[in-house]
């Protein structure tokens, strides 16, 4: 696990805040079970905390597809490489 930039985990605080959006849009199911998750991971700063959420939202947004899913997941890779 690498050191996190100011930049990493604003994204990080970005995609959380995307995938509640769409959650509370109701735009998906596919986000069900990563809302609480993301939810939790908006008010994290703590690069192990971010790292360990980043990878409990990857697993529970596998069926979630379009461009803002590709974005959101790609992000959430980096974040834990």
């Amino acid at each position: 696990m690498h050191k996190l930039s100011a930049q990493e985990v604003q994204e990080f605080t970005n995609c959380c805040r995307s995938i509640v959006a769409r959650c509370d849009m109701g735009k998906t199911r596919a986000l069900d079970y990563a809302y609480p998750y993301a939810v939790a991971g908006v008010t994290m700063r703590n690069d192990e905390e971010i790292h360990t959420q980043a990878l409990y939202i990857l697993t529970n947004i596998m069926y979630w597809r379009g461009k803002e899913a590709k974005m959101v997941r790609e992000t959430l890779k980096k974040i834990t490489a």
